[in-house]
C-alpha cells in the first residue's frame, strides 16, 4: 500500500499515532491516554499535529486504530470519521493476521500482541521471542510456522519503580537507565541498579528457560531469535547480548501490515 495511512495504538499510558507514507513509518506523535477525552480534542489535536508537518487532513487515505476502551474507541472513530473523512479499520478479531492464535478467549488476549507477532513474522524472523517492554512486560513465544506458542507475562519496570516509590522516602524515584556500577553507594543508586540489572537478568534468565522448553517444541536447527520493543527497549537494550532486534516501533509496524492485508 502506498497511499499514507494513520495507525493509531491506545496503551494504557501513551496513545500512539503513526503515520506510514509509501509503505515507511515517517512520523510519530504521542499523548496521554485520557478515557475522558473527547472527539472534539482528538479533532483538534490531529489538525494541529498535522499542520505542524505542513500536511491536512485530505493527506490520510486509511487510519487503523488498536483500542479496547469502547468509549475511547467511539471518540477516535467520531474524530476520524470527521477530520479524515472515512471509516476507521478497528483491529479485533477476525481481522486477516497470518499468524495462528493459541487462546481459548478472545479476551485473553490483545491487539498489541497480535501486531508484534505480524510485523516480526514479516520481518522474517520466525522462529522468534518477541519482548515487549512497556507498562508491563511480556513475552510472547512464535514459531517457525506462525504459531503463537503462549507468553509471559510480569510487572513491567517503571510500575515496579513506582511501587517502590509510593511505599516511602526510603526508595526514591529513579531513571530507567544505566547506572555506573552494580553495588549502588546511595539509595537512588540501589534503587537504579536494581531497576536496570534487575529487569535484565530476569529477562536472561526467562529467555534461556524459554529457549530450553522451544527445543521440545521447535524443529532441530531452528534457532530463536529474539526481538525487543516497547517504550523501554532502547534504554534495556544497550548493554547486554540478549536482543538480535530492537525494534521500538514494532506494534505500528504490524497495525500497518494488518491493514494492508483488510483495507
Amino acid at each position: 500500500m502506498t497511499e499514507p495511512l494513520l495507525v493509531i495504538n491506545v496503551g494504557s499510558v501513551n496513545t500512539v499515532f503513526g503515520l506510514f507514507t509509501e509503505g515507511e513509518l515517517s512520523h510519530t506523535w504521542r499523548i496521554e491516554t485520557r478515557p475522558m477525552r473527547s472527539a472534539d480534542e482528538y479533532l483538534i489535536w490531529l489538525e494541529r499535529v498535522l499542520k505542524r508537518e505542513k500536511l491536512d487532513g485530505s493527506y490520510v487515505q486509511h487510519t487503523i486504530v488498536s483500542c479496547s476502551h469502547a468509549e475511547m474507541l467511539r471518540s477516535l472513530q467520531h474524530a476520524i470519521l470527521r477530520f479524515f473523512g472515512h471509516e476507521a479499520l478497528v483491529m479485533k478479531p477476525g481481522l486477516k493476521t497470518g499468524i495462528q492464535i493459541q487462546t481459548g478467549r478472545h479476551d485473553d488476549f490483545n491487539a498489541d500482541r497480535v501486531a508484534n507477532m505480524v510485523a516480526a513474522s514479516g520481518m522474517g524472523v520466525t522462529p522468534c521471542l518477541i519482548v515487549d517492554l512497556g507498562s508491563v512486560t511480556r513475552i510472547d513465544i512464535l514459531a517457525a510456522n506462525k504459531k503463537h506458542l503462549g507468553s509471559v507475562v510480569t510487572l513491567g519496570v517503571q510500575k515496579s519503580l513506582n511501587t517502590l516509590t509510593e511505599m516511602g522516602h526510603a526508595y526514591p524515584d529513579a531513571a530507567i537507565e544505566k547506572p555506573e556500577r552494580v553495588i549502588g553507594k546511595y539509595a537512588f543508586d540501589a534503587v537504579q541498579s536494581g531497576a536496570y540489572y534487575g529487569t535484565l537478568c530476569m529477562l536472561e534468565g526467562l529467555t534461556e528457560k524459554i529457549l530450553c522448553e522451544m527445543k521440545t517444541l521447535e524443529s532441530k536447527g531452528c534457532v530463536p531469535q529474539v526481538v525487543v520493543t516497547g517504550g523501554y527497549a532502547k534504554a534495556l537494550s544497550g548493554h547486554t547480548k540478549l536482543f538480535d532486534h530492537v525494534v521500538p516501533s514494532l506494534t505500528l509496524k504490524g497495525l500497518y501490515m494488518i491493514a494492508t492485508k483488510n483495507l
